[in-house]
């Protein structure tokens, strides 16, 4: 026998040597589930998560904050996807994430199990990204601001526009039942696929006018109107956004999550106090606003 015959799985595998945020295809993240290896010290940090996201599922609280810190190299980003993967009970290949976990029992603690089990059970959209990569704005300056990257990441996870004023239009289109004709009337009369050409959206203003006028979400002077807001810089404060979240996890039902997994906060922040403000604030209205299910 061969020394490579020895291991249950072929040595020559591909092996990823860096966890991206962005790798999403089935095989791969099939890998990461059966391969994760759950150490002692992974087994107190499972425990110390899942019981406090417990209390947001079983009772309402504004306490739903995780920091995830660690040396470079530490596995935060390997920690971060699991844990994106769970929350979602994410579907690979026939079997529930959660499965992996239970089948290979990674985990030891029977309560740990169990609250893993609730959360699992619980509808919840878990949006995770690399932040620095969703950001508009780059360098040390100029950065986009937290609330910008997560609204442009809650647009996108509904497939709304990552522009705030389509999404806007969207959303409201969609609140009224006219999304789905907006869409089918937009092609049928220019021809063109709106999601494919959204983004085109500037240099086809005057067919986005003709299109609400024509199914009667607005007039001409009012769809006129809405374009020429486009051209202003978008305003949301983090109350509205916190408030719109909610809205989308009231339409959902009332058992429904999001969650908002976050890789490279901390890198991105920097020594930059007001970024930290602005994600110590979003926390806190997520919390007033969506009592633990966001």
């Amino acid at each position: 026998m061969k020394v490579k015959d020895m291991f249950m799985k072929p040595i020559n595998r591909d092996i990823q040597g860096v966890i991206k945020v962005g790798q999403d295809d089935e095989e791969n993240i099939k890998q990461e589930l059966e391969e994760y290896v759950v150490t002692r010290e992974l087994q107190k940090h499972f425990r110390d998560f899942f019981s406090n996201y417990k209390k947001g599922i079983i009772g309402s609280t504004d306490k739903m904050g995780v920091w995830i810190s660690g040396f470079f190299g530490s596995g935060k980003s390997h920690f971060l996807k699991i844990l994106s993967y769970l929350l979602e009970n994410k579907e690979v290949e026939g079997k529930k994430a959660l499965d992996y976990f239970l089948e290979d029992e990674k985990i030891k603690d029977k309560k740990v199990i169990e609250d893993m089990k609730l959360a699992c059970n619980t509808p919840t959209d878990a949006i995770l990204f690399n932040i620095d990569s969703k950001s508009k704005s780059s360098g040390t300056k100029g950065k986009d601001t937290i609330l910008n990257v997560f609204l442009r990441v809650f647009n996108e996870m509904q497939e709304f526009s990552t522009d705030p004023h389509l999404a806007d239009l969207e959303r409201q289109l969609t609140e009224e039942g006219l999304y789905e004709e907006f869409k089918v009337r937009y092609e049928k009369i220019h021809n063109l696929n709106w999601l494919e050409n959204r983004h085109k959206f500037k240099f086809h203003k005057d067919k986005v006018v003709k299109t609400l006028v024509d199914i009667n979400f607005m007039s001409e002077e009012s769809a006129r109107d809405w374009s020429r807001i486009t051209t202003i810089p978008y305003e949301i404060d983090i109350e509205g956004f916190a408030h719109l979240v909610k809205e989308y996890l009231d339409n959902k039902g009332e058992n429904h999550r999001i969650v908002f997994l976050v890789d490279e906060m901390g890198q991105y922040i920097g020594d930059n106090t007001d970024l930290m403000l602005n994600l110590q604030t979003i926390t806190e209205e997520l919390g007033i606003a969506c009592g633990g299910r966001a």
